[in-house]
């Protein structure tokens, strides 16, 4: 009986021990979480060339990126190897373009809206292009489908127009870092004298 006594006179103070413990641990995960007291740029994934990458508009590309996918591969689900391909994509577009991308601005190398009307109905199309239009039967290019179907997109569900938007995009900036990688190309060569030396 002696035991539970002094069992009973401390319980109380087991009680608070428990108490101020747990109190400690709520306020710890408060101060140190993410979406704590003190962290008020919770949403910030990294910062690529002095620009923040925030959550939202990295999963809403990742998004875009799928559902491109999709409409590419004519499937209804993307397993997890393929989404974390997709997610390594959508952060290397955003390294392209905050690394890159400047750089082509600063060149003044870009793809002018001429130039991207030939790229997808002109003499020489891009090759995704000519494979989203070549007739599966003949398995010959249709130009006229091309003008056809960009006469009528605005009629199209934004779905669409948005998929095709994006399909544009990504032609453009293809083209756009083909001329660049070409700049450097041409930049880079060996003398005769310097190869005479080097021989």
């Amino acid at each position: 009986m002696a035991v539970i006594g002094r069992i009973r006179k401390r319980v109380g103070l087991l009680i608070a021990f428990i108490g101020i413990s747990m109190l400690l641990f709520i306020l710890g995960d408060l101060v140190t979480s993410n979406t704590g007291l003190l962290h008020r740029n919770s949403d910030v994934m990294g910062v690529i060339g002095g620009e923040k990458i925030h959550y939202q508009e990295f999963e809403s590309r990742v998004s875009q990126l799928t559902e491109n996918y999709k409409l590419n591969t004519r499937t209804e689900t993307v397993d997890q190897n393929t989404t974390d391909m997709l997610r390594d994509q959508a952060w290397n577009q955003y390294v392209n373009d905050f690394t890159l991308g400047e750089e082509y601005k600063s060149l003044g190398i870009a793809c002018g809206p001429d130039e991207l009307f030939d790229l997808i109905a002109g003499k020489n199309p891009h090759p995704q292009v000519q494979q989203a239009f070549t007739d599966p039967n003949t398995k010959i290019f249709d130009k006229n489908a091309v003008i056809k179907f960009l006469k009528d997109l605005p009629n199209r569900e934004e779905k669409v127009q948005v998929q095709w938007k994006n399909f544009e995009q990504a032609i453009r900036d293809e083209r756009v870092a083909d001329k660049y990688r070409a700049l450097i190309k041409g930049s880079i060569f060996t003398t005769t004298s310097e190869a005479k030396a080097a021989y």
